[in-house]
């Protein structure tokens, strides 16, 4: 994983990714990442951009299996702004096997 949250802290708004059975079931969540400061809740409250931020995610756990990626987006503290998150380039990829050939000492 190249970037990391805090998973005890307390999100009034989030985004979520869980990693989901082939039958819906949830497996584990990945990641929540969001607001964390109720001082900025409300609706007199400015808008919150975090903004654009690089994830990855180790899924060789889960090799040889069904599994589905869940993203989604959570008001937790109030319906004065609607939470939102843009997704770009969400690809699985199979990690590069480098072979390091060493000379033969005799």
């Amino acid at each position: 994983m190249t970037w990391c949250i805090t998973q005890r802290q307390k999100h009034y708004d989030s985004f979520e990714v869980y990693v989901l059975s082939s039958t819906g079931v949830t497996i584990t969540r990945l990641l929540q990442d969001g607001n964390t400061d109720l001082s900025l809740v409300g609706p007199d409250k400015p808008v919150i951009d975090l903004g654009w931020k690089l994830v990855s995610f180790d899924l060789s756990p889960y090799a040889g299996q069904t599994i589905r990626l869940w993203f989604g987006n959570f008001n937790r503290q109030d319906g004065y702004y609607n939470t939102y998150t843009y997704l770009d380039s969400v690809r699985i990829t199979t990690p590069v096997r480098r072979i390091l050939y060493l000379p033969q000492v005799r």
